[in-house]
């Protein structure tokens, strides 16, 4: 008899699994491996590609007598001629780099572009300082290393940004040929807003039009200037005086396409300067000098339209506080004005600024703290003092609130921890002197300052270094100016802590003061005409108040204030341990004199 037998069709469910399991095991060692190559691989191009890219830099360098390109344009020159660049746009890069999220920056002062990647412990942070907002400064996240070099940003990794941008550079030095005025008259802020997802970098660019079209950009025969000159003297004194004017040439007098000049000139100075001050590679070179601008006398430089970068650093370490350390410049204006000074909210970038966890900065979930004012971080050397004077700022609209900070492509939180009309921080022996802040020149009117914290009129906050701690206002006046804060205001300083403060003759007159909160907490809000203190003691030698108001909304009744009825003069922290000594030979709130001693016990009579 014959037997049936059945063919075996396919594996049984045992096999199945044993076969899946061999596959899942391979691919578990396998993948990784392979993912390993590929990432390597990516790698080793881009380093070829940025080591080909510095090699032919410094061939053409050497072939053009040693000077290597200055500017940005001249950078993409070199390299479009060396066939590195798109053949269409020279200011994209041939080739696109393999890994995600890496870049390539090209500094200028040592003529090196380097290869970042930011999904290591690198982060780039925009700077409208150089470049039509190609400016970027590198920061060390693993180390903590602040204050790097601004370099540029160059259009490398493919992305839809890169490609929209090298666009932007194309129609700027090509197709205008580097007229900022040809080019703006096409440009459109609102397309490159909503084109460039990187919003950080796209407000960066934005400003950097405007400053351009201003003549408050970088420029490297200022720089030459102010570098040589800062090398040999103790005074670097920049003239912007028009040819046959001196610095008692009334400003009134010149006709208009001389005074544009002259703004020009000081605008230009200050972009420069700023660069300079704020880029570690060359801020060693003017820290402990004396910058003196020569103007005609009575010089007005108007801001519109300017996004104003602060001089010094953007950030204040506690290393820098104890040990004071940094030392930077002190100024004297020549009494020139600066006006319409404007920043809208959510428009101003944070470049440089410093992480604060929530305990420290008290902001929900911690935040990026940046420091404002005309000049940013003051830091007089321990026994020294920097001395700021002869300025004075009209029209004041700013509000530095919902600032852009750029974190590995991610807009993060960023807060004004100290802002100040003239100085954001100080630290150790500061005197400012001879300076006049009048918020709104019409009558009856107040010009804005807003803030998060420490946001004040004169100074946004003030330390101590070792033993130098002496802060001095004289000849100050504040007028027609709302200050607000969502924590600390004040009129004249922030907040000041372990120092001495020494007032002499200051006025303020139809200043408002205000602290409230908009994030939902209730805690930490101070306002008071002078300033938030702790373990500070104050002289006050002539100080004249009028029509000025401090309000904390809601009230915090048991806040410790020196104050005139419900007008908050002062407010001191620290309870009777830290007894704030007030020596009044000169107090005067709305025509009522008081003079004596006070404490943080007294409060002066309604």
């Amino acid at each position: 008899m014959t037997k049936n037998l059945k063919k075996k069709l396919g594996f049984t469910i045992t096999e199945l699994v044993i076969v899946i399991a061999v596959i899942a095991i391979l691919a578990a060692v396998l993948i990784p491996t392979f993912s390993e190559v590929v990432k390597n691989s990516k790698k080793s191009h881009d380093d070829q590609y940025v080591k080909e890219m510095n090699v032919t830099l410094n061939a053409q360098t050497v072939a053009n007598g040693n000077v290597a390109p200055k500017t940005y344009e001249e950078l993409m020159t070199v390299l479009s001629q060396c066939g590195l660049t798109d053949t269409a746009n020279p200011f994209l890069l041939a080739q696109d780099l393999k890994q995600d999220n890496a870049y390539l920056v090209w500094y200028p002062n040592t003529s090196k572009i380097i290869l970042v990647d930011t999904t290591t412990k690198y982060s780039l942070q925009f700077s409208s300082a150089s470049g039509m907002g190609n400016g970027v400064i590198v920061y060390d996240n693993e180390n903590d290393v602040q204050g790097a070099q601004v370099g540029y940003l160059l259009c490398s990794n493919g992305n839809a940004d890169m490609k929209y941008v090298a666009n932007l550079y194309y129609n700027y030095y090509v197709v205008a040929g580097g007229n900022i005025s040809a080019f703006a008259a096409t440009y459109n802020a609102a397309n490159t807003t909503a084109n460039v997802k990187n919003k950080a970098w796209a407000a960066c660019i934005n400003a950097a039009v405007k400053n351009n079209k201003q003549g408050y950009s970088y420029n490297t025969n200022v720089a030459d200037k102010i570098i040589d000159s800062a090398k040999v003297q103790a005074t670097v004194e920049y003239s912007c005086l028009p040819e046959g004017t001196t610095s008692s040439t009334d400003y009134t007098t010149l006709d208009n396409a001389v005074k544009e000049t002259v703004q020009t000139s000081v605008r230009q100075f200050m972009a420069t300067v700023t660069t300079i001050a704020n880029d570690a590679t060359t801020k060693e070179t003017i820290s402990g000098k004396t910058m003196k601008i020569e103007v005609p006398a009575g010089t007005v430089v108007d801001m519109t339209e300017v996004s104003y970068t602060p001089i010094g650093n953007a950030y204040r370490k506690e290393a820098d506080v104890k040990s004071g350390v940094n030392a930077t410049t002190s100024w004297d204006f020549g009494g020139l004005t600066f006006e319409n000074i404007t920043i809208d909210e959510h428009t101003f970038i944070s470049t440089g600024a410093e992480y604060q966890t929530e305990s420290d900065c008290d902001y929900i979930g911690g935040a990026y703290a940046f420091t404002y004012g005309l000049l940013g971080t003051v830091v007089a050397p321990e026994g020294k003092t920097v001395t700021v004077a002869n300025v004075n700022v009209t029209g004041l609209t700013v509000n530095l609130n919902g600032a852009h900070q750029d974190v590995d492509g991610e807009n993060m939180n960023a807060v004004s921890d100290m802002a100040g009309v003239v100085c954001g921080y100080t630290q150790g022996n500061v005197i400012v002197k001879d300076v006049t802040i009048i918020g709104n020149k019409t009558e009856g009117q107040k010009g804005t300052f807003k803030g998060y914290d420490g946001v004040a009129g004169v100074i946004g906050r003030a330390y101590a270094n070792k033993t130098s701690k002496t802060i001095k206002l004289e000849n100050v006046a504040v007028s027609n100016l709302a200050i607000e804060g969502q924590r600390r205001a004040a009129g004249l300083i922030g907040y000041t802590n372990s120092t001495v403060v020494d007032i002499k003759n200051v006025t303020m007159d139809n200043v408002s003061v205000f602290s409230k909160r908009t994030d939902g907490k209730t805690g930490s809000m101070w306002a008071s005409l002078i300033g938030d203190t702790q373990n500070t003691t104050w002289t006050i030698n002539g100080f004249t108040v009028t029509n000025s108001t401090a309000t904390v909304d809601p009230l915090v009744d048991t806040a410790r204030y020196l104050r005139q009825g419900d007008v908050f003069i002062l407010h001191i922290q620290g309870g009777n341990a830290n007894v704030i000594n007030c020596t009044t030979g000169g107090m005067s709130i709305n025509g009522t004199a008081y003079n004596g001693n006070y404490t943080a016990a007294q409060d002066l009579a309604a």
